[in-house]
C-alpha cells in the first residue's frame, strides 16, 4: 500500500484532520504544486507519452498490495498506479500485478511481509511467476 498521488493523499488528509501533521506535506515544501510535480503516478503519466520507448519500459514488473481497510492510504491510490501502469505499454506490463486484500488495514502488508501470512504467500507466488517468464 503507499501513496501515489500526493494531490489526492493531501485531499485525502485535509478530510481526515490530518493536514497539519503530514510529513508528506512538509517534504514537498508545503505547495500543491511540488505535490503535483513530485505524485509517482503524475510522473508515471508523463514519461507514458514520451516517444523514447526505453523511458517508457523503465519500469520493472510490478506487485501492488493494499488492503481495502487502509485509512491512511485509500485503496484507489494504488488502482490508478496499476491502471497507468497499463497504458504505459500494454504489451510489456502483463506481470503487474494488483492485490486488494479484504480486512487488510495499512500496516498489515508490511507486518505479514516481514512474520508470514497471506501477503507474504501473495510476494512468493509473484515472484516464482515473474522468474518462470523471465
Amino acid at each position: 500500500s503507499g501513496v501515489y498521488d500526493l494531490t489526492a493523499q493531501k485531499d485525502h488528509e485535509i478530510k481526515q484532520g490530518w493536514n497539519d501533521i503530514s510529513p508528506m506535506t512538509a517534504a514537498n515544501g508545503f505547495t500543491m504544486e511540488r505535490l503535483e510535480k513530485n505524485s509517482p503516478i503524475k510522473i508515471l503519466q508523463k514519461h507514458s507519452q514520451s516517444p523514447i520507448e526505453v523511458t517508457r519500459n523503465a519500469i520493472p514488473p510490478t506487485l501492488l498490495l493494499h488492503g481495502k481497510d487502509d485509512g491512511v492510504a485509500p485503496p484507489q491510490s494504488s488502482k490508478m498506479l496499476y491502471e497507468a501502469l497499463q497504458q504505459q505499454n500494454p504489451s510489456t506490463r502483463m506481470q503487474d500485478q494488483i492485490e486488494l486484500l479484504d480486512g487488510v488495514g495499512h500496516e498489515d502488508p508490511v507486518v505479514e511481509t516481514t512474520v508470514g501470512g497471506p501477503t507474504q504467500s501473495i510476494i512468493f507466488q509473484w515472484l516464482e511467476s515473474v522468474i518462470e517468464k523471465a
